[in-house]
């Protein structure tokens, strides 16, 4: 999609060589490019579900693609639709999570629905996530939820996120 020049064999292959060792392995994901199916994005998320099977010290967040100008996908998000800002003010709001629902773009609701309960869940699917909670409550609750996470993950169910109205919640 973004042509990095690599084959999904070079991915396993690296992370292969990665396994075992004493450090995390992130990887970073992006979904959401214009242009994408559906069926790519499932086949990403199988993907990460792959590798993280084959090392366990391997994590992966998941983020929506955000067009930013200069970029060559910034040129085809025009083509399939995206609205750039008009003002300072908009490029301010233009960032990963939320930009969707103030300019048009290329996904219906339900698609750019999905996309965000994808990084939700992405973000606490993996057990290596822990590693970004300092609050021993907090890490104890991850501990606990993490496994329902990644259920919920591998499984492609990411819709009704309790976690996100407790969060809401606190905020």
């Amino acid at each position: 999609m973004i042509d990095k020049k690599i084959r999904v064999e070079d991915i396993y292959l690296a992370n292969e060589k990665l396994a075992g060792r004493r450090f995390a392995v992130k990887y970073n994901m992006i979904i959401g490019f214009p242009g994408e199916s559906l069926k790519d994005i499932k086949d990403t998320v199988r993907l990460a579900i792959e590798l993280q099977k084959r090392n366990k010290n391997a994590w992966f967040p998941f983020n929506i693609f955000t067009p930013f100008p200069g970029t060559p996908m910034f040129q085809k998000a025009i083509e399939y639709g995206f609205r750039a800002p008009e003002d300072l003010e908009g490029w301010v709001r233009l960032e990963s999570v939320g930009w969707s629902k103030y300019y048009s773009h290329w996904m219906s609701e339900k698609e750019n629905a999905l996309l965000k309960s994808i990084n939700f869940t992405s973000y606490v699917a993996f057990p290596l996530a822990r590693q970004k909670i300092s609050n021993h409550l907090l890490r104890t609750l991850f501990f606990i939820y993490q496994p329902f996470a990644y259920y919920r993950f591998k499984h492609m169910f990411y819709f009704m996120h309790f976690e996100k109205y407790i969060m809401a919640e606190r905020v």
